[in-house]
C-alpha cells in the first residue's frame, strides 16, 4: 500500500472523492479517485501536461483543468486541449 503523500485538489462527485496531489504510488499520474467509503478505486487518469489546476464537479460531471495535450485513460490517448471530463462513473466523456 502506498500513502498519500500530499492532497493538492479535490473535488467531491455523486459517486466519488477526485483527488490531485502525490500519491506515493508510481503507476499513478498524480489523479486518484477513493469511493465514499475510503476505498481507493482504480481510477488514474494520465493527462499529459504540466500541471493540473483544479478540479471541478457540476452535477453528474468532473472537470480536470490545466495544461494538458491528451489523456491516456483505458490504455488510448484522446486528444483533450486543457480541460478533461469524466462522468460520475469516472469514464472520459466526448466533450
Amino acid at each position: 500500500m502506498y500513502p498519500v503523500s500530499f492532497i493538492r485538489l479535490m473535488a467531491l462527485t455523486a459517486l466519488f472523492l477526485a483527488v490531485c496531489g502525490g500519491t506515493g504510488n508510481p503507476s499513478r499520474k498524480g489523479l486518484a479517485a477513493f469511493t465514499t467509503s475510503g476505498a481507493l478505486t482504480g481510477w488514474s487518469p494520465d493527462v499529459n501536461g504540466s500541471s493540473i489546476n483544479s478540479l471541478v464537479s457540476i452535477n453528474d460531471t468532473l472537470y480536470v483543468d490545466g495544461n494538458s495535450t491528451s489523456v491516456i485513460y483505458g490504455g488510448h490517448t484522446v486528444v483533450r486541449s486543457q480541460v478533461a471530463a469524466f462522468d460520475s462513473n469516472a469514464q472520459l466523456l466526448d466533450k
